[in-house]
């Protein structure tokens, strides 16, 4: 995923297999979101995620209990 604009990316580790990854458009009071991407990986399938925020005051989130098989990079 690639964006110039002011984002919230959520990142939530449901299990060992699994990753939920959320993409928000940021208002300019950072409170009003608009959902632009929303998908949940499997390991048996995706290896890495490579996530880049550029040129905007971007918020990253991950949360989780688990130590993913999928590599995530910010």
């Amino acid at each position: 995923m690639r964006t110039d604009k002011k984002e919230l990316f959520e990142v939530e580790v449901l299990s060992k297999n699994q990753v939920w990854v959320h993409m928000y458009k940021l208002g300019k009071d950072s409170e009003n979101q608009e959902l632009l991407f929303d998908r949940i990986y499997q390991s048996t399938v995706t290896r890495e995620i490579q996530i880049f925020g550029l040129n905007g005051d971007d918020h990253f989130r991950i949360t989780g209990q688990h130590k993913p098989k999928i590599n995530i990079r910010v």
